[in-house]
């Protein structure tokens, strides 16, 4: 892997944070391989960064990433005096999680790319990787990887940059105030985008407005800076961006108004939504009308970064696989939707209207766990998502977990019921299901759903 061409001396003189240094005046000026909060993956050269989680202590590791040949460790003061005979490499800090993130934007500061940041209650992933590859047609392009898009995993997005790069495409992910504006302030995006606001994480905002208002964060700290791509057909987010003062908009959506207009939005035999803009047809990869509006998302974005139209055109209609997402699988010869990676009521309501949709005779069913973080609306928001799925003639919905019990229970439904574990559902889908059929798998992170495509994966015939 290419060095970062960032000695330690460079970091301690950008990044605006006090420190001391045991040990490691010898190692200023050697260039620095990499940033690493993890010692398993630590390589020579390496600046390792020991943070307390809430599983794990990086400083419990400290030892053994110094052994592996780390440049330095960056250790918290109170961690020292707690080991006075420690005598390793180190740099000392009050705190090592606001240290990762200095220094990663005074890292940022130093490549200076064009970096769009987006955020979003559903499709900040897809959307994501829909940006990138619009993106990349034309300009040496860094995006997200895997799901590092909080406190601690958009510092090291920013980290893992590589000169040369023009644009950096970051996903923010919040399920508290603050967050995203934290997170804008490490990035300093120049142009940002809320793909939609919905009900996630309403545990901790009490309701759809406190959601808003936490996404609203990435507009508030864009409106004197950059350029926001405001999706005109969410009236949440268009209330964001104006409650912001966004003077720099990119409208996009369906509606009459866009700046960047799709036209004619329909679902295609695959069941992926097709479009036209621009005078070209937009044919999506993915399964779901929804994919639409992410797709018109990111050539939005890619206007805003420079990109050709022509360009645009062929790139949004790559295909992308993201784990978890939405991923279209044949498994026993029944088609499988795996959308288990995270769930809240709008993108349970988009999963269903997607299952039914797919073409094809085979019967319709739906493996769907709880929706979590969602406070006081939870029990309504269960209720609601399978009163949805009866009202779409789904054949048989197996649930799993007690948001799921409680509602399944409310409904009374023959068409519906609850398993205490996995195990009963994929057993059930063994006897229940046959060739040609369609199955659903969506539920919240914590809930891990996609065991039942794992089970299902090993046990159909090919």
């Amino acid at each position: 892997m290419q060095n970062m061409k960032w000695t330690l001396r460079e970091v301690v003189t950008a990044w605006d944070y006090s420190y001391s240094l045991q040990n490691a005046d010898n190692v200023l000026d050697q260039t620095i391989v990499a940033v690493s909060i993890d010692s398993r993956k630590m390589q020579p050269g390496d600046l390792f960064v020991a943070i307390s989680g809430d599983v794990f202590d990086g400083h419990n590791f400290v030892k053994q990433a110094l052994e592996k040949g780390a440049l330095a460790a960056v250790v918290s003061k109170q961690w020292l005096q707690k080991n006075p005979g420690f005598a390793g490499r180190t740099l000392i800090v009050e705190d090592t999680l606001v240290a990762l993130q200095k220094i990663a934007a005074a890292y940022r500061k130093k490549l200076n790319p064009f970096v769009f940041a987006l955020t979003g209650t559903n499709g900040k992933t897809t959307t994501k990787e829909m940006i990138a590859n619009v993106v990349s047609a034309e300009k040496t392009t860094h995006k997200t990887t895997g799901n590092l898009n909080n406190h601690i995993g958009v510092p090291l997005t920013l980290l893992a940059m590589r000169e040369p790069v023009e644009v950096a495409v970051v996903e923010m992910g919040m399920n508290h105030a603050r967050e995203i504006l934290t997170l804008c302030e490490i990035a300093q995006p120049n142009a940002v985008l809320i793909t939609n606001i919905g009900r996630g994480h309403t545990e901790f905002f009490g309701g759809l407005e406190g959601v808003k208002k936490a996404k609203q964060e990435i507009f508030d700290y864009i409106a004197p800076r950059g350029t926001a791509c405001v999706n005109i057909d969410d009236t949440n987010v268009v209330r964001a961006a104006h409650d912001a003062g966004v003077a720099l908009m990119c409208k996009y959506g369906f509606s009459p108004e866009a700046e960047i207009r799709g036209e004619n939005l329909s679902l295609g035999e695959d069941g992926c939504a097709r479009f036209s803009w621009n005078g070209a047809m937009i044919r999506v990869a993915i399964p779901g009308l929804h994919n639409g509006h992410n797709a018109l998302a990111a050539i939005a974005a890619g206007s805003v970064t420079g990109i050709s139209p022509a360009k645009i055109i062929d790139a949004v209609q790559k295909e992308i696989a993201v784990s978890g997402r939405m991923n279209k699988l044949e498994v026993g010869h029944r088609t499988v939707l795996d959308d288990s990676y995270n769930a809240n009521p709008e993108s349970m309501l988009a999963a269903l209207g997607t299952l039914v949709s797919l073409p094809g005779k085979g019967k319709r069913y739906a493996a769907l766990g709880d929706m979590l973080e969602l406070g006081v609306l939870a029990e309504e928001s269960h209720k609601s998502v399978l009163q949805a799925a009866i009202d779409k003639n789904l054949d048989f919905v197996f649930t799993y977990g007690p948001e799921m019990e409680k509602a399944t229970k409310k409904l009374q439904n023959s068409r519906i019921r609850h398993f205490k574990s996995k195990d009963e559902i994929i057993s059930e889908i063994q006897k229940m299901s046959e060739p040609g059929d369609v199955l659903l798998i969506k539920g919240s992170r914590g809930m891990r759903m996609e065991d039942i495509l794992t089970a299902l994966q090993n046990k159909l015939p090919v």
